[in-house]
């Protein structure tokens, strides 16, 4: 069963100081605020850090949780914070007997810095009441956590993943590794990249006045090939003319072959039809 804020407050699970706490207390969860911010095993000691992209840094509540021995706790980062881009690294069960505040590494993840503050809310509790349990009562004062978080953080980098060591560290270990011959190829290789980087402009430069004159001799091309066209239509023509000539040429032939037969056969007709000298 979930508890309400009610029953948190009844319950006494959450104090600041030696008061308990009243005012971020919800209808069924509890915001923890900021308490302590420490990086590189120190404690920032100004009331806000502005946390970097890629920083890490380390929050301690300002709360302390009593957790009696029928309840379990649940802690998340505020979705505010998330929706930034920020991000927590350690959270997630409070156990029964737990006595002490909360702590959790936070990373910037956005591309934005991001402004921890003092006193504002970065946890939400969520608190199950359970059957009870018999754990081993852990108490920590805030200042005895402090000191762990700090002792705890001198061996973490303030960025993430140690991005600004592990750089340098991953050049040493991968170029240190590089052969005589194989740097001097490289070097060729880079000497035959310069000269392409000047070359391969220079003679760029000229693809556009011989593309244009490309471009003009095919015009001109085109012009003949049209011309062409034009003198065979023109030939073809009078060859069409040439053949109707020579057919009508031909039925000319006929038709004077025709008559000159049909002569001679009226000359035939003729004499053999005219009187003899002797005839009366």
């Amino acid at each position: 069963m979930i508890l309400t804020s009610q029953q948190i407050l009844a319950k006494a699970i959450v104090t600041v100081g030696d008061a308990p706490a009243q005012a971020s207390a919800r209808a069924t969860t509890y915001d923890a605020t900021v308490g302590e911010i420490i990086t590189g095993g120190k404690t920032i000691s100004s009331q806000s850090y502005t946390l970097r992209p890629r920083g890490l840094v380390w929050v301690v509540s300002r709360e302390t949780f009593k957790i009696p021995h029928d309840v379990t706790g649940l802690a998340t980062l505020k979705t505010s914070w998330t929706h930034d881009g920020v991000l927590a690294l350690t959270l997630g069960i409070v156990d029964p007997g737990w006595d002490g505040p909360l702590a959790t590494a936070i990373v910037n993840f956005s591309r934005e810095e991001f402004e921890i503050e003092k006193g504002k809310p970065f946890f939400r509790l969520l608190f199950m009441n359970h059957e009870a349990t018999t754990p081993k009562p852990e108490r920590k004062s805030v200042e005895q956590y402090t000191k762990q978080v700090e002792k705890l953080t001198k061996s973490f980098s303030n960025t993430f993943l140690t991005i600004d060591s592990l750089a340098p560290e991953l050049s040493e270990k991968i170029f240190g590794f590089i052969s005589p011959k194989l740097t001097m190829r490289i070097g060729l290789i880079a000497l035959v990249i310069a000269i392409l980087s000047v070359t391969v402009p220079v003679a760029w430069l000229s693809v556009p006045p011989i593309y244009n004159s490309l471009q003009k001799d095919n015009a001109k091309v085109d012009s003949l090939l049209e011309n062409h066209k034009l003198h065979t239509s023109e030939i073809n023509t009078l060859k069409e003319r040439t053949l109707k000539i020579g057919t009508q040429d031909e039925k000319l032939h006929e038709i004077e072959a025709q008559y000159r037969a049909l002569a001679r056969k009226i000359d035939e007709l003729t004499s053999k039809t005219k009187p003899s000298p002797g005839a009366r």
